[in-house]
């Protein structure tokens, strides 16, 4: 609905519609799960029609602009990074704006206190967060199609896990089509974006190139020095590990551009309009049906229930954390199928969870940031007084 409201016509809107949501992007956030991520991604264009409306000091649009900041804020600390950009290159776009100044400010106060979630547990920590360098090489935008990290980057694939890329990802005649398809809808539609947009289409145009550089800078010579820089010495450089993420400005800026490029078609052509709306499909059936199953619901086992329960009134006799073994972040469970998931232990318990943040990927193991989690690995290791470590962390629980 975001995304149809700012193509002109029926036909365009179709089109920017299924660009937006039918692509590579969302298929691999989806099977990865990150599904609250993808409400950020949902709120990009809410959030570009709001700066717009701002800009212009149209009645009521400084009040939306901070709510869908806020709703952006609410997916994660990435998502919020990425509604923020596109707030500020709408507003500091050049061009007439009479709201600039103050939305600007609304858009700054709202992002700020958005991320005060994650940004205050963060900064105030002691030590701060220690990431490993090795994390930008481990997340980098991936060669998921024969057209490597390049051309997999335009035609919006390239997570870092290779367990979640469609299956059509492989095929180099679906790839050159996906890369055609973009290459056209961003020569033919970016004039007409910016005539009709002005400084809403320079914005969004603007962040959406700022987007692809994060997004390629860990695998490209010269840029992923300076990333692992960045991740490993400036605070909340973290955010930028899974550069692939910040490719969602880029998907808005793509799928707007097809919208008006198909906008621009005579009224006779409208039917072929439609027709371009499946072609997303076509390219991507495998998203069809929940990822042809992939995406159905797991109803957890009744001893879930007694388990938080039992560690509910543990903890009201001995206040304390919880530690879970084996200390493993992901887990393989019959009742799932034998899917890869995170221990569900951190969400499903009312206590504060140690887990071994450690991330085991298939070429190397990136090292986590909880130093509680650090002492624990080194007691299992080395065979130390396990019971002691955990008594001077504060656990006073352990979950096998």
């Amino acid at each position: 609905w975001g995304v149809a409201r700012l193509v002109p016509s029926r036909a365009g809107a179709a089109v920017a519609v299924t660009a937006y949501t039918w692509n590579a992007y969302v298929f691999e956030r989806l099977a990865i799960g990150h599904w609250g991520f993808l409400l950020g991604y949902a709120a990009l264009p809410w959030v570009v029609a709001t700066a717009s409306a701002a800009r212009a000091a149209r009645p009521g649009a400084l009040a939306a602009l901070a709510l869908t900041l806020s709703l952006a804020g609410l997916a994660g600390s990435t998502s919020l990074v990425l509604a923020a950009g596109l707030a500020l290159g709408v507003l500091l776009a050049p061009g007439v704006s009479p709201g600039r100044w103050r939305a600007l400010a609304v858009a700054v106060v709202a992002a700020g206190l958005a991320a005060c979630s994650w940004l205050i547990p963060a900064l105030s920590r002691a030590g701060g967060l220690d990431s490993d360098p090795r994390a930008v090489a481990a997340f980098a935008t991936s060669a998921d199609t024969p057209l490597g990290s390049l051309g997999s980057a335009i035609t919006l694939g390239g997570i870092w896990n290779p367990a979640v890329w469609p299956a059509e990802r492989a095929s180099l005649l679906l790839s050159l089509a996906a890369l055609l398809a973009v290459v056209a809808a961003l020569a033919w539609g970016a004039p007409g974006f910016a005539r009709a947009s002005g400084g809403t289409a320079w914005g969004v145009l603007s962040v959406a190139v700022l987007g692809f550089v994060v997004a390629m800078a860990g695998v490209t010579p010269g840029l992923s020095g300076l990333l692992e820089h960045v991740v490993t010495g400036v605070p909340g450089g973290g955010l930028l590990r899974d550069g692939q993420k910040f490719l969602a400005p880029f998907s808005l800026a793509v799928a707007l551009c097809a919208g008006h490029a198909v906008a621009r078609l005579r009224p006779s052509l409208a039917a072929l309009g439609f027709l371009l709306a499946l072609l997303p499909v076509a390219l991507l059936p495998s998203l069809a049906w929940g990822a042809h199953g992939r995406l159905v619901p797991v109803r957890y086992p009744g001893e879930w229930a007694q388990l938080q329960h039992a560690v509910a009134v543990e903890q009201a006799r001995s206040p304390g954390d919880v530690l879970v073994l084996p200390f493993t972040l992901y887990r393989r469970f019959d009742w799932n199928g034998g899917r890869i998931v995170l221990d569900p232990a951190p969400r499903w318990l009312d206590a504060r969870v140690v887990v071994n943040d450690d991330l085991p990927l298939s070429t190397r193991t990136v090292r986590g940031e909880d130093a509680r989690a650090r002492k624990v690995r080194t007691a299992l290791a080395d065979g130390g007084d396990l019971v002691a470590v955990l008594e001077r962390e504060g656990v006073s629980l352990v979950v096998v």
